[in-house]
């Protein structure tokens, strides 16, 4: 009879833990299909900048936003990369989609970058179609030479 009374009460802690298992596995499944298509968007940036980065000729660093400016009129971010890590002031700022900035200023561990965005951004452009490239300006064109 004490064995059958110690099976029993194993059997009833078996139990209570089976129900919060149950519980737990239902909790985690109702959370998992919100991180699904957070993972995948990051999955395929990671793998965009991965490419991105081995087009690239010469060293390249990878940094990550850590603070934007409060005013909306100054197209500036800070970005977690600075003169440690090899970052100076007037270097580029790419992303897979193109030019993003410049650096305008540098700190041991952080970088501020001058957005292409900002009113005070300026780029130089050169439009190829031919082998032989040609430099655009602004400005009204030349009537054609009849």
């Amino acid at each position: 009879m004490a064995h059958a009374w110690r099976t029993y009460v194993v059997l009833v802690g078996v139990t209570q833990e089976n129900e919060g298992l149950r519980r737990r596995v239902l909790e985690l499944e109702q959370q998992t299909p919100c991180a699904w298509p957070r993972s995948r968007r990051t999955d395929r940036r990671l793998n965009e900048l991965l490419r991105f980065r081995a087009t690239l000729e010469g060293e390249a660093q990878t940094a990550q936003i850590i603070g934007r400016d409060p005013l909306p009129w100054f197209g500036t971010v800070i970005i977690n990369k600075g003169d440690a890590d090899g970052v100076h002031k007037n270097m580029a700022v790419l992303s897979p989609f193109g030019v993003v900035g410049q650096t305008i200023a540098t700190s041991p561990h952080s970088a501020r970058v001058l957005l292409i965005t900002d009113h005070n951004s300026g780029v130089d452009a050169v439009v190829q179609r031919k082998p032989c490239p040609r430099h655009h300006r602004r400005g009204p064109r030349r009537p054609a030479a009849s």
